[in-house]
């Protein structure tokens, strides 16, 4: 059986991994998710394994496993049950090329990782808030309630409740801009936009706001988009983005 992982190895790996866009999915993940596992390679856990999240479907790499972790991490997704659709990797690019010889790993692509670099880029957002934005901090919010029921339910998995930013249209939210992971310095920008309201700017005035709200709590904002992804590439260029690192993103079937 999966146990939970061992408070002391996790205090040691916040303890040692650094607190930046590279390491802030594993910190963050550690720090923020309700229900984590750790799988440490067997000689130095303190130096590389994963961070399994079960919630999400996702391990998340640290240091660089090795390739000998797939069969006790294939057993640990089966027994949380993650495998029906497989079990998204995200895994650095040191060690990426050794996982994609694996039987049962395949390649989703490259995402790139980006942080807003340039000094001032927080202060010059509130130019690109156009729509009426609300800040929710509670997930009692009755906004909440105009989700719809595929977005309420990835809501509804994340704990504890996030910062979050809601663009509104007619007091139903049309975008929303929520922080998914968060470390000390940083955070994990990430945003839905309702298809009806696409490409009228929704998603970059939630984005913007939050950003702007998270500043004023010491902290910065990162983006992880799919190197496939052209619309989630040109908004985080539209915010002052620039690419920082690369991680590799597999399914582990």
């Amino acid at each position: 059986m999966l146990d939970p992982p061992s408070n002391a190895l996790r205090t040691t790996l916040l303890a040692t991994l650094p607190d930046d866009p590279l390491h802030l999915e594993v910190r963050g993940l550690l720090r923020n998710a309700a229900e984590v596992h750790i799988l440490g390679d067997a000689v130095e856990p303190e130096v590389s394994g994963f961070v399994l999240a079960p919630g999400f479907g996702l391990a998340v790499a640290y240091g660089a496993p090795r390739t000998l972790l797939v069969d006790e991490l294939r057993s640990a997704a089966t027994e949380v049950m993650v495998v029906r659709d497989g079990l998204k990797l995200h895994l650095p690019m040191e060690c990426a090329a050794a996982w994609l010889e694996l039987d049962g790993v395949s390649s989703l692509g490259l995402n790139r990782l980006q942080a807003q670099g340039r000094t001032g880029q927080a202060e010059r957002m509130s130019e690109r808030i156009q729509h009426e934005v609300q800040i929710v901090k509670e997930r009692s919010s009755p906004l909440l309630g105009t989700l719809p029921s595929d977005l309420a339910l990835e809501f509804a998995r994340l704990d504890p409740w996030p910062a979050t930013a809601c663009a509104v249209h007619e007091e139903r939210i049309t975008s929303i801009a929520y922080a998914f992971v968060e470390t000390g310095h940083y955070f994990d920008l990430s945003i839905d936009t309702l298809q009806f309201f696409r490409r009228e700017g929704y998603g970059t005035s939630c984005a913007a706001a939050l950003i702007l709200y998270q500043a004023t709590r010491g902290k910065r904002p990162v983006w992880v988009a799919s190197e496939r992804s052209q619309a989630s590439l040109a908004l985080s260029n539209r915010l002052g983005f620039e690419d920082v690192g690369s991680m590799q993103s597999a399914l582990l079937q």
